[in-house]
């Protein structure tokens, strides 16, 4: 036997694993499922604060008190738009029954400690915000609610 017919042998249940990988790729197992960016439409400041306004249920500055994969917790200090609750819940990705957590990039990311201006819409029955919304650390709202106060003055729950 010559050195080239060593590397030419061909044994059958290669070629049945080869098929079988392949099929299995094809089928989607190994093609990653479809990724969703989350895109946000362009709009001046004071677009994006007006239109969330209208569209939000709840419109309020808060610090967050506890955050974790699936909700963020704020005790609130003042309220433009629903009711005077002194504490939200607002809803970030969403549990599966499989007991994995599906996220986008379009949930907003909340910091422990951190205070908000929030705009909460209810979407599947919770309350949750977007990164394409109006929601803001406070460093940055105070511009938010400048514009927020003057046709509607937010109703203060605790002194800050």
């Amino acid at each position: 036997m010559n050195a080239a017919a060593a590397f030419v042998t061909y044994d059958p249940s290669d070629m049945r694993l080869l098929i079988c990988a392949m099929a299995f790729w094809i089928c989607g197992a190994g093609i990653p499922s479809a990724a969703w960016a989350c895109g946000c439409a362009e709009r001046s400041f004071r677009e994006r604060v007006t239109s969330d306004f209208t569209g939000a249920e709840r419109v309020f500055v808060g610090r967050v008190t506890l955050q974790n994969n699936l909700v963020a917790t704020f005790d609130v200090d003042a309220v433009w738009k629903r009711d005077d609750a002194r504490q939200v819940t607002v809803h970030q990705g969403e549990a599966m029954e499989n007991g994995l957590i599906k996220v986008s990039t379009c949930d907003y990311s909340f910091h422990v400690g951190v205070r908000y201006v929030v705009f909460a819409y209810r979407t599947k029955g919770r309350l949750q915000v977007s990164n394409c919304g109006a929601t803001v650390e406070w460093t940055e709202g105070t511009r938010v609610a400048a514009l927020l106060d003057s046709p509607t003055p937010r109703r203060n729950l605790r002194r800050y």
